[in-house]
């Protein structure tokens, strides 16, 4: 993806934590392809291809949580973003557990990160 693009990606995602806080409601930042990565660096995770396709990125998942192919059906439409979304609500659940794992390492609960399982 252009960088140009990512940029009006991240101002959308700026102004809605914006938005969020001022609702009074706790925001994280979420990263999806990490979640799936350190996932894959678990023991008795699913070998693939790296960061192959929607098939490697739902096998992680389905390791951790149930029901994600009843949830997500494979092949429908906007199947990688809903992957995604699950990964993403999965680190924030693993956050509010206080079981998920900064980037960088050793950031403050309420600190700036990115947070992965």
């Amino acid at each position: 993806m252009a960088t140009a693009m990512l940029a009006g990606i991240a101002f959308r995602a700026i102004y809605l934590a914006r938005v969020l806080r001022r609702a009074r409601l706790k925001v994280i930042e979420a990263w999806p392809m990490g979640a799936y990565r350190s996932i894959a660096r678990s023991p008795g995770a699913p070998r693939g291809n790296g960061e192959g396709g929607d098939v490697w990125r739902r096998a992680l998942l389905e390791t951790r949580l149930d029901g994600v192919d009843a949830a997500i059906r494979p092949g429908e439409r906007g199947e990688r973003d809903r992957l995604d979304a699950v990964a993403a609500a999965y680190v924030g659940w693993l956050w509010l557990a206080r079981r998920a794992h900064s980037v960088p390492p050793g950031a403050k609960p309420n600190g700036e990160a990115i947070w992965i399982p």
